[in-house]
């Protein structure tokens, strides 16, 4: 009788002891269930996330795409509406130097006179003293008889080279360049004269020599 209930009270301990490790394993089972639910309830997140990204992703290379192609129209309206004005402007170009070019062909004079050197043109006389008063020169001007012969003319006073005048068509003679002498040219030469000569005397009644 002792051994059955010795048996008997073994059996008792390790039944009670697999039924300890049976609810063990079923919390651990119920864990590991809570845990799987947690983690499909993350992926159908993360691939509804994932589904917005790709809407929200697609809408925006849609826009992107439609602002893409409308600049790169008006980019080429652009380019069109400059490379038009570009040639108008290359045709004005063009007909303003076909246009001076028959200007300059009908009137072969310009290109002749245009040659004249400017110092030919230009004479500055100096205001002078007359009498005690500021007298301002003045410039007569007169055409030179130069169409049946050539001849070296002499300057004004004020200039030390010379110049051939040659003969010239009528058509030109309105802008051919014209001499100009002083009027006063005479009398400056007079009165410079005697001023010398009363320095002169001058100094030689200082030196006692008269």
């Amino acid at each position: 009788m002792g051994t059955l209930e010795d048996e008997n009270q073994v059996l008792r301990e390790k039944n009670t002891e697999l039924v300890h490790k049976v609810q063990h394993w079923k919390m651990l089972a119920a864990q590991r269930d809570s845990e799987k639910l947690d983690l499909m309830k993350e992926l159908n997140e993360l691939r509804l996330n994932l589904a917005r990204l790709r809407n929200n992703g697609n809408l925006e290379a849609s826009k992107l795409d439609t602002a893409l192609q409308s600049a790169s129209e008006k980019a080429l309206a652009h380019l069109v509406r400059a490379s038009s004005e570009i040639a108008h402007t290359m045709d004005l170009a063009k007909a303003y130097m076909r246009e001076r070019m028959d200007v300059d062909t009908e009137a072969p004079r310009w290109s002749a006179i245009g040659g004249t050197p400017k110092t030919d043109k230009i004479h500055r006389v100096r205001p002078i003293m007359m009498g005690g008063q500021f007298l301002q020169p003045i410039v007569a001007l007169r055409r030179a008889d130069t169409l049946l012969n050539t001849r070296p003319v002499a300057r004004s006073p004020n200039q030390n080279t010379f110049v051939n005048e040659r003969a010239v068509p009528i058509r030109m003679l309105q802008d051919v360049y014209i001499p100009l002498t002083r009027v006063d040219a005479g009398d400056l030469q007079n009165n410079n004269m005697a001023m010398e000569a009363e320095a002169n005397s001058d100094s030689s009644e200082d030196l006692g020599l008269d």
